[in-house]
């Protein structure tokens, strides 16, 4: 009886498979907006190699939206220094920023709309990520804004 059970489940399971996977092509259908970063120029000096946080958000004074990232800079460097390992290169800390994506200039455009530069001075940044990016509606005035949380280092 259990092994007439289980043949039946997995050919429930294939029948979904074959009926189903046909409607989640669009799935497979996409189109890269980013390759190793957002530009190769600030790659190099940043280290852009993770998108905490990410959000589509359009103001209410806007026709367009648009995604947003949240970056965590120069991260294997944070987590090797926690780990207590040391790298054969040298890798320094660096500030997160906020891109948005700009389609309308380009099909893999991403646009600097924040830099943690203009907040923290050098060399010891504090902030370490962008961790969320979150869309709210004030309550006062019934507006869309954008927030963002952000991730320090112990000081």
């Amino acid at each position: 009886m259990t092994s007439e059970r289980s043949c039946t489940f997995t050919l429930i399971i294939c029948l979904l498979f074959v009926f189903i996977s046909p409607s989640l092509s669009w799935a497979l259908d996409f189109e890269p907006i980013s390759e190793h970063g957002f530009d190769p120029q600030d790659t190099e000096i940043d280290f852009n190699d993770y998108p905490w946080s990410m959000v589509s958000f359009k103001p209410d004074t806007s026709n367009d939206g648009h995604i947003y990232v949240g970056t965590g800079n120069s991260m294997m460097n944070l987590i090797m220094t926690r780990l207590g390992i040391t790298l054969s290169i040298s890798l320094v800390n660096r500030p997160p920023e906020i891109r948005r994506y700009c389609p309308d200039i380009g099909p893999k455009v991403w646009e600097k709309v924040f830099d943690y530069r203009d907040i923290e001075p050098e060399p010891e940044w504090q902030t370490s990520g962008i961790r969320a990016l979150v869309v709210y509606r004030s309550l006062s005035d019934g507006t869309r804004h954008a927030a963002v949380a952000v991730a320090q280092r112990d000081r």
